[in-house]
Parts: structure tokens; sequence; C-alpha cells
């Protein structure tokens, strides 16, 4: 059963599969101009600082499955590495988190009212995701026990991981490395299972646009996290809004995703970070995923429209 083979590497890639799921809204004009100017400073990740009397944040955009020779950390990113107090990170991947991640999927993932995941598919849409879902070694009937929004991610696993992509080599896992070894207070923006939670409450048919929509982009963009990791690294932060949040590409299955996955957490971790300037001093290491940095809704921009100003660095 493909799911049982494969449960803990969901658990420990679902953050990652959000932002390879890439399903988006249009990115705001003004702000690609901004950043095209920004980044002649210098060229690697795209890391903002803000600072207020006694507190600095650096905002980091991360991303979770890169290949095993990539060197992400640059003079800039190692220096505000070095110089943290707190660090702060999208969602926990220490193995105590993944193991109770790994109890949640049966519980939010499985379907447990008799019907299989065929029966949420059109006959054309069983054809199409057949086609895909048998090419990566998963027949669908394999795939039978899983909710929509499950397989959908379990498609994006299968083909990214045959494309060679760990999530050992991935940002968040060396900064909790340096985390600890550095301080003892390390946060995360969410807890374990948060994520999934979202997933698995939306409707059933946006559900099932996310499969659909995986199964597509797999066939054919199969090499879209290929350029994704290549803008990435080169904190190309117009390339990176029009493939994660473009209209014009189509990227969201969506606008219920989007809002789900990307404005309302944003919104949320806006308002700590605000919190975390007016109350603390010492400095901070804010690390999300990229996709959170870029287009219309983007952290940059919640924080600009509330008189905060982040320096691209």
């Amino acid at each position: 059963m493909v799911f049982h083979q494969t449960n803990s590497r969901i658990a420990s890639k679902i953050g990652a599969l959000i932002i390879t799921a890439l399903i988006a809204v249009s990115c705001a004009t003004n702000n690609t101009s901004f950043e095209k100017e920004a980044r002649t400073q210098r060229q690697g990740p795209a890391l903002w600082k803000i600072t207020n009397d006694n507190t600095i944040v650096y905002l980091f955009g991360g991303q979770a499955l890169l290949p095993d020779d990539l060197i992400w950390r640059d003079a800039t990113i190692a220096s505000a590495l070095t110089d943290a107090d707190v660090f702060i990170l999208e969602g926990d991947q220490r193995p105590e988190a993944q193991a109770a991640l790994q109890q949640l999927i049966p519980q939010l993932g499985i379907n447990r009212d008799g019907r299989t995941l065929r029966d949420f598919l059109t006959e054309d849409e069983e054809m199409e995701i057949g086609a895909v879902s048998a090419s990566l070694g998963a027949p669908l009937p394999a795939l039978d026990q899983l909710r929509p929004w499950l397989a959908a991610l379990q498609l994006d696993i299968l083909h990214i991981s045959r494309k060679g992509y760990q999530t050992r080599s991935g940002v968040a896992g060396e900064i909790i490395k340096i985390a600890e070894t550095q301080t003892d207070d390390l946060r995360f923006f969410e807890a374990p299972g948060d994520l999934l939670k979202v997933m698995s409450e939306l409707p059933e048919k946006t559900q099932v646009k996310m499969l659909v929509k995986a199964a597509r982009d797999i066939r054919d963009k199969p090499d879209a996290h290929d350029e994704l990791v290549r803008f990435w690294s080169q904190g190309n932060l117009t390339e990176l809004a029009r493939i994660l949040h473009s209209d014009e590409d189509g990227v969201w299955a969506d606008r219920i995703v989007y809002d789900a996955l990307v404005v309302q957490r944003n919104k949320a971790w806006m308002k700590q970070i605000t919190q975390m300037l007016d109350e603390n001093d010492g400095t901070f290491f804010v690390m999300v995923g990229i996709g959170h940095f870029v287009g219309d809704d983007s952290l940059i921009s919640l924080l600009e429209n509330a008189g905060i100003n982040a320096i691209l660095q």
C-alpha cells in the first residue's frame, strides 16, 4: 500500500509540498520592480531585516527540498544566523514533531465513510489522474484509502522524490541544528498538524481540484521544482512571484486553497512579528517558506501596509 510505505515522508515533507503544489494568485507589479532593483545588492536566497529600537528581526524565505550539493548560506545569511538570539520557524521538523504528524495523517487523510478516492472523481478525472499516478509507480487503486487532499500531496512526494530531492538537504533542518547549538529559544509559528488540519477541512470539491492540478502539473511541468530551486537560490523574487502566485499561469487550483494556505497564515504571522517588534529586545531569525514572501498578499506587503519597513539585504 503506497500510503503505508511513504507516510513518514509525507509527514517530513508536508511544508515543502505547499510550495511544490504551486497554485497562485497575481503578483503585485509595484513590488516586483522594487525587488529587481534591490537584488542588485547581492545574489542569494532572499533575506530581509527589520529594526525597531533594540529589536532586530531577520525574515528568511526558506526552501525545503534542495539538491544535496546546493550551498545556500552566503556571508549575509550566515551573519544573521550567528547574531540571532531567537529562532522562529514555520513548523517543527524535529523527530518528536514528525512522530505526531504521522499519528495525525491517518486520522485526517484516510476515507472513513466507505468511499474510495475514485468515488470523488469523474470518469475523465480518474483516467487523467490514474495515468499520472501509474507513471509514478502508484496505480490509482493503491491510493483509494486517501482523501483527495492527501492524494495530491502523495503524488507530489512521489514525483519530487523520483527527481532526487531530499528533505535532509532542506533549509529548516540545518537551521534547527544551528539554533539548538546556539540558543535555548527555538519557536514555531504552527504546531505539528496545524497545516494538515487546514487542508483536511477544505471543501471536497476544492480537494479534488488540488488533486487534478497536482496531476496535471506533474504531467505538464515535470521540471517546475528545478526552476523554483534555481530562482530561490538566486533570490529572484520577480520570477518566484510568477511561478508561485501568477494568475496568468493558473498556479493555484482554487482561490479557497490560496486563502487558506497563504493569506490567512500570512496575516497570523504578521501579527506575531509585529508583537515581536513591540514587546521584545534582541535579534530574531524568522524562517517560513519563500512563497509567503512574494505576491500581493506577501508578509512583506502586509508589514509595509502596517508601517513596518523590511529591508531586503
